[in-house]
């Protein structure tokens, strides 16, 4: 007869374990809201869990990273029933049941587009601004308005209103400002800048966006934010600061992303994400690959922005194939002639008292408990998704 008492232990030390976590979450909640952000990629999933204190202190509470046992399609596919069992596992072993996340979608399978409404549109309710901007939606989106999920943001009152209001120019307002932005000139607009508003609008396919719903609650989580990948690298880029200080009139700084699919560039100036492309890649590829590829994108963004001088570029992403992480960002700094550096998302962030253990690399309790440089560098977008995830 098996009376199972390693099943009971096993059992008990699981509930134990589940107690620390919960005892842990009950410490991080007086610290204030919680931001979980999800960067969802064909075979991993990487995750930051965040804190905002009284103090208004962000503060690092989890991060890991969850290889999946097949590759999920980018596509609008369901996940498969091996994706979804990994998914529940994590969920479970890391206490995230019933979470809020934001996620991302990538910049490639989103329409944006601003438009400029009339004067007296700044005074329409909710409701009725929605229903114009859905009939604007109906003239440049490429597929039907049944298969359209359209949100917008009010930026608020247009550069030139505000110039001839007030006499100062204005500069542009990028979409990660949009909530905030919308927020604190909402009765500006409606009073001295009524004559004109800009309205950012945001289509994507309704597929797409079903897709990261549907991930999301098979997993048990609740999906509060679906935000552009590159407002993710924004808010992730800001957060970061770059070593030498914050840019200037006419400076850009780069954001590399290597994946093990892809190589993107961006390029934020201003406040706002001036420059993106992306290159796929093929398995196997090496080093100066890498080199040649990014060397094509900055030709692309110095021919289409002559006018802005790029100041140095931040390294994110895994950088699959690099031979010498220690000598790669002196590589990449020879090849664009500016400084390049590993971005450390993490770098500015406190990490708060009880943080769990993240699934893998394993996070240590106490100060310092974050990744390496050239590590923590593949976890930019998931942090930029957290930060997200916390904006009110």
């Amino acid at each position: 007869m098996r009376f199972g008492w390693a099943d009971a232990w096993a059992g008990l030390g699981r509930g134990w374990a589940s107690f620390q976590r919960r005892w842990a979450d009950l410490k991080v909640a007086g610290l204030g809201r919680r931001g979980l952000g999800l960067d969802l990629r064909a075979e991993s999933l990487l995750w930051v869990d965040l804190a905002q204190g009284r103090d208004g202190q962000t503060r690092l509470t989890g991060w890991g990273r969850l290889d999946f046992p097949e590759a999920v399609s980018e596509g609008s596919a369901a996940p498969s029933d091996a994706v979804v069992r990994s998914l529940q596992s994590w969920v479970q072993s890391a206490a995230l049941e019933g979470r809020t996340v934001a996620m991302g979608l990538p910049s490639a399978h989103v329409l944006l587009r601003r438009t400029r409404f009339r004067s007296g549109m700044g005074g329409l309710g909710a409701e009725e601004l929605a229903a114009y901007v859905e009939g604007e939606a109906a003239a440049w989106a490429p597929f039907a308005m049944e298969d359209l999920a359209l949100d917008f943001a009010v930026l608020g009152p247009t550069a030139a209103g505000m110039q001839a209001a007030s006499g100062v120019p204005v500069a542009a307002v990028g979409p990660a400002h949009a909530a905030a932005l919308a927020a604190s000139t909402a009765s500006t607009a409606s009073t001295a800048f009524a004559d004109e508003v800009e309205v950012l609008m945001a289509a994507a396919r309704q597929d797409r966006v079903r897709a990261r719903q549907a991930l999301a609650q098979a997993a048990g989580l609740k999906l509060q934010v679906l935000d552009i990948e590159s407002n993710a690298a924004l808010l992730a880029l800001r957060a970061w600061r770059p070593p030498d200080g914050q840019l200037g009139t006419g400076e850009a700084l780069g954001l590399v992303d290597a994946q093990r699919a892809a190589l993107n560039l961006r390029v934020m100036a201003q406040g706002e994400i001036v420059f993106e492309r992306s290159e796929a890649v093929g398995p196997g590829v090496s080093g100066p690959w890498w080199l040649q590829t990014l060397s094509r994108l900055l030709q692309l963004f110095h021919a289409a922005h002559a006018g802005r001088r790029l100041v140095g570029l931040a390294l994110v992403g895994d950088h699959a194939g690099v031979p010498d992480r220690v000598e790669w960002p002196h590589s990449i700094a020879r090849l664009a002639g500016v400084p390049a550096w590993w971005m450390d998302p993490f770098v500015h962030l406190g990490c708060a008292e009880g943080s769990r253990p993240a699934a893998s690399p394993p996070l240590v309790r106490g100060p310092g408990a974050r990744p390496a440089p050239d590590q923590a560098c593949a976890y930019a977008l998931a942090c930029g998704l957290a930060l997200r995830a916390l904006a009110p």
